[in-house]
């Protein structure tokens, strides 16, 4: 409808009071603005403007019909703004610790966006441990019983622990041929991720499982980083503690060696937590189902 063009320019003339004004913001010449306006009174049969001393200015019937096309047209750009924010990709925004992101998501990437097509990812990356700081997140991963008040959650996998190195370092220590004992482990060169409190097993809490009494030397310092504790065992800079499904590819392709017979089960696990309100849970298990035979090292 040609009278949607002119009530724009009719907007702006008013703005303005000026035609020569608002044709130049408008990009169009004074004289086009004229026309505008004059179909637009035409239209109404009711004079929009009127002239005093070379002055322009709207009439009362001028400023009425102005502020109700003013609001108008600030209603359409607030919803055009909308909808095309609304436009964009959803998001999944996912929250867990460094060394989960690079061993275990990574891998599995492939298979959760063939659940979401046309989505985009976002990882949250903390090395917090247990306690979720962040609201942001859709999914977040926790270290626990399973059991929280606020969150659904699905099992990952449960917590095993057990200390790896490279072969050399194994060797080297005769570690190679023999039952290892935890105590034999307390004179070797320990990698510290952190000073188990983090929400996960440290190696305080691994030698207790097996009775022994262990310390930190005071030179020992956290790496604070799991994929820098993995790549310090294969240096052979040391015994580290790792999980299998943390580990996988080091396992698989020989970089690291686990040291047998000393691997500790504890009663908490890795979980995908959620709100109740979320409805991905199901897809979260048709992921979980499927993702299995798809996970890509």
């Amino acid at each position: 409808m040609p009278i949607l063009n002119a009530l724009l320019v009719f907007d702006e003339a008013g703005r303005q009071n000026s035609f020569t004004v608002a044709g130049r913001n408008l990009g169009m010449a004074q004289p086009s603005v004229s026309r505008f306006i004059a179909n637009l009174e035409n239209h109404l049969g009711s004079a929009l403007f009127e002239r005093q001393h070379n002055r322009l200015r709207l009439t009362a019937r001028g400023e009425r019909l102005h502020r109700a096309v003013a609001s108008g047209l600030e209603e359409i750009r607030t919803a055009c703004a909308e909808v095309e924010s609304s436009s964009e990709p959803p998001l999944l925004t996912i929250e867990c610790t460094h060394g989960f992101a690079y061993m275990w998501l990574l891998p599995r990437m492939q298979s959760l966006m063939k659940l979401l097509p046309g989505w985009r990812l976002r990882t949250i990356n903390t090395d917090g441990g247990s306690p979720i700081s962040s609201d942001e997140a859709d999914l977040v991963v926790r270290i626990g019983d399973g059991q929280w008040v606020d969150r659904k959650s699905l099992l990952l996998f449960e917590e095993e622990v057990f200390p790896l190195c490279a072969a050399d370092f194994m060797q080297q220590h005769g570690l190679m041929h023999k039952q290892v004992s935890p105590t034999e482990l307390i004179e070797l060169p320990l990698i510290c991720e952190d000073f188990g409190d983090r929400g996960w097993m440290g190696w305080i809490d691994w030698f207790a499982h097996f009775g022994v009494n262990f310390e930190f030397p005071d030179d020992l310092r956290p790496l604070y980083n799991y994929a820098l504790v993995l790549q310090a065992a294969m240096e052979g800079r040391g015994l580290a503690l790792a999980w299998e499904q943390l580990a996988e590819p080091h396992l698989s392709n020989g970089w690291l060696t686990e040291v047998p017979g000393l691997r500790v089960k504890t009663n908490l696990g890795y979980y995908l937590c959620f709100s109740p309100t979320n409805p991905i849970g199901e897809l979260l298990t048709r992921w979980l189902e499927t993702m299995s035979a798809e996970v890509d090292y």
